[in-house]
């Protein structure tokens, strides 16, 4: 194994609840990734939660795995729940069974294996940069979240869409891991976005997130991390960089995920920007990011801090365009994004 994929193998385990051991519950975890194909664009998630209780008890331990495909034809989504009994997640490694669904890490690469309703996919996904580690992210008092990233890997495998096969071959890809203690519904939200090149010997690659409060009148962090390679070239923080946002996009007609949930959103707006650019600037070094939106998945997930609210996950697809220059080294990066912007 490479000292690059023993790294992610060190890093990317499962944390799992502490609640059974007599810790606090409230624990999120979800593996995360992104794959695109021509022609087709996949999330897969692999995400573990305390179930929560109105009586405040520590609730047990649920899965669900999350996969949406954008396609020629659209979006076709499914989250699957899994209870306890049909969970198999080893922690301190990347080796899990969500029911018929599973996730490992060996001979150096993710085994991504999907198998739902409608919906299966069988993946090798490589990683072919370093991992970035930050932890302990506050999200309010008592709250806070720990992420990895791996911006780009390589995956292989193929993808069947009602029964549609897709094969899927040197498609470049992204990686992250949560996981922390928090409610959806507390007081956050984030936009978080990452981007890969169009052309594969491209050597870039970014990611953007910004952290703020509910109603993002105040911005607690935010940063522009830049990869050359396999090695992170420049981190951009704060007060480093300046963020507009575009008019709202119409949402109508949107993929609203799971379609029951729909009836406590049925709105179309979610207060999603048109295109989004962030300019950084430190140090004699600049980049200019430019996102513009596309098309949108909303992923809706009930509120644990109020049971009639709802909290959106809206799943943006569309071109990042990045240039500037870093170290004297000029950079240009033009290529396909998906960015992820949190919603009450």
């Amino acid at each position: 194994m490479s000292a690059l994929a023993r790294r992610v193998q060190e890093t990317d385990y499962f944390r799992r609840s502490p609640a059974h051991l007599g810790g606090p519950g409230g624990h999120k975890e979800w593996q995360h990734f992104l794959v695109h194909a021509p022609g087709l664009e996949l999330l897969i998630n692999f995400s573990l939660g305390d179930e929560h209780r109105l009586d405040g008890r520590p609730g047990q331990e649920v899965g669900r795995v999350i996969v949406v495909v954008r396609t020629a034809e659209g979006h076709r989504g499914v989250v699957e729940r899994t209870v306890a009994a049909d969970l198999q997640v080893r922690g301190g490694q990347v080796d899990a069974r969500f029911g018929p669904s599973g996730l490992r890490f060996a001979d150096g690469a993710w085994l991504v294996d999907v198998a739902l309703p409608g919906l299966s996919a069988r993946l090798r996904v490589r990683p072919e940069t370093w991992p970035a580690v930050s932890s302990n992210i506050p999200l309010g008092p008592g709250r806070q979240l720990s992420w990895l990233i791996v911006p780009r890997a390589m995956a292989d495998g193929e993808v069947v869409v009602d029964g549609r096969r897709h094969r899927v071959a040197g498609a470049l890809a992204y990686h992250d891991h949560n996981w922390g203690h928090f409610q959806w519904g507390d007081d956050f939200a984030w936009e978080w976005g990452q981007a890969v090149p169009a052309d594969a010997a491209c050597p870039w690659s970014v990611v953007f997130v910004r952290m703020a409060d509910r109603r993002r009148t105040r911005v607690a962090t935010q940063g522009l991390f830049l990869w050359r390679g396999p090695d992170q070239r420049r981190v951009f923080r704060d007060r480093d960089l300046a963020v507009e946002a575009g008019p709202p996009l119409a949402l109508a007609g949107a993929y609203k995920l799971p379609p029951v949930m729909a009836l406590l959103a049925p709105e179309e707006s979610g207060d999603v920007p048109a295109w989004l650019e962030a300019t950084a600037e430190a140090d004699g070094d600049h980049l200019r990011l430019r996102f513009e939106a596309t098309h949108v998945a909303q992923i809706l997930i009930p509120d644990e801090a109020d049971p009639l609210g709802v909290t959106r996950l809206n799943e943006v697809s569309g071109p990042v365009t990045l240039t500037g220059a870093v170290g004297g080294e000029a950079v240009a990066l033009a290529g396909p994004a998906v960015f992820e912007f949190v919603r009450g």
